[in-house]
């Protein structure tokens, strides 16, 4: 099998692999007014204004597929389909995902460890969770509390809760 690389050397199936990536991100972000069926990515519906939306189901999803490309499912289409279905989503609205620098990325990363582990810590330590991992930062970390931790404190906590947990 030949793989074609493009000009920004990425070949034909990883290509295509992103854009059926895209292409639901856009299915799960879409809205579809209830009031006329038009499909948008604003709060508003673009062509009537109103408030009223639901969210894109399966048979709206493949519905739009059928219309913007002939075709019911993205792994059935080459590379033209699925651009084609692109440019649709980008005609209702879509923008495609925010790209972060480096900085937002490391917060986004460090919100989500702060939700899962204190979600964890409450499941394994009980009642009080918040007094325990507050005091071991404080003793062993040197930070006031859990929020100031950054993500490699939030580690050492992630180790702290697994030996709490052991009992060791």
């Amino acid at each position: 099998m030949k793989v074609l690389k493009g000009r920004d050397g990425i070949s034909e199936n990883e290509l295509r692999r992103k854009m059926i990536a895209k292409v639901h991100i856009a299915k799960k972000e879409a809205k579809i007014c209830k009031l006329c069926g038009n499909v948008h990515f604003a709060e508003l519906c673009t062509k009537c204004g109103s408030i009223y939306n639901r969210e894109m189901t399966d048979f709206d999803y493949r519905t739009f597929l059928l219309y913007a490309s002939g075709k019911t499912s993205c792994k059935n289409m080459d590379i033209f389909e699925l651009s084609e279905v692109l440019r649709f989503f980008k005609l209702a609205g879509f923008q495609g995902a925010k790209k972060m620098n480096f900085e937002e990325a490391g917060r986004e990363v460090k919100k989500k460890m702060l939700k899962k582990l204190k979600a964890e810590a409450e499941r394994k330590l009980g009642a009080g969770w918040q007094n325990r991992v507050n005091r071991f930062c404080q003793e062993r970390i040197g930070v006031s509390a859990l929020e100031f931790c950054d993500i490699e404190q939030l580690r050492q906590v992630w180790a702290f809760l697994r030996r709490a947990s052991k009992g060791v």
